[in-house]
């Protein structure tokens, strides 16, 4: 028997943990939340979507693919979604930016469907110039608001993912 509880010492002790003290994981928590506090990282990226948030999403420097058949408002979902975010790093001044791929579309068709979101007009109406003056003035004050936000937006449709994602963070490094 005492050869057998020897020999169970000896793997034992050969056997590698990846176990660590708690004390570890307080230390980069602690870490984690001052640069969060100074607006470095965060887990969750405020969207303005509520119900959004409470699944975690979405999460900093990730990409996101949106999903779904033909006319189903994928795009304006995905372009109000990255608007909510570009508006809270604006509001509270926070490093950071917010990059838009758009495959089937060009930029001035974002920027138009994002002011028409903003300012709750069809975006048929304005092209079909059937703006009032009050509301074109509107118009044009929203088109300035979104050129302060930090969104920056590719509409090249030849892209890879890989391609986007490594675009999308040497911008980010840029402008931090």
């Amino acid at each position: 028997i005492s050869q057998f509880f020897t020999k169970i010492n000896q793997v034992i002790n050969t056997v590698k943990t990846t176990y660590e003290p708690l004390k570890t994981a307080i230390i980069k928590e602690k870490s984690r939340l001052e640069l969060e506090r100074e607006g470095y990282t965060v887990d969750l990226v405020p969207s303005g979507i509520p119900s959004l948030e409470s699944f975690f999403i979405p999460r900093p420097s990730t990409l996101g693919v949106i999903v779904g058949i033909s006319s189903m408002g994928k795009t304006q979902f995905g372009i109000q979604l990255a608007c909510g975010i570009a508006i809270h790093l604006k509001e509270l001044n926070l490093p950071g930016c917010v990059c838009i791929n758009e495959f089937e579309t060009t930029g001035e068709n974002i920027v138009r469907r994002l002011a028409c979101s903003l300012l709750g007009v069809d975006n048929r109406d304005i092209a079909a110039g059937k703006l009032t003056a009050e509301k074109y003035q509107e118009y044009n004050a929203i088109l300035e608001y979104l050129s302060s936000l930090p969104i920056y937006y590719d509409d090249n449709s030849r892209l890879t993912s890989q391609q986007m994602t490594w675009q999308a963070i040497a911008l980010n490094l840029k402008i931090k």
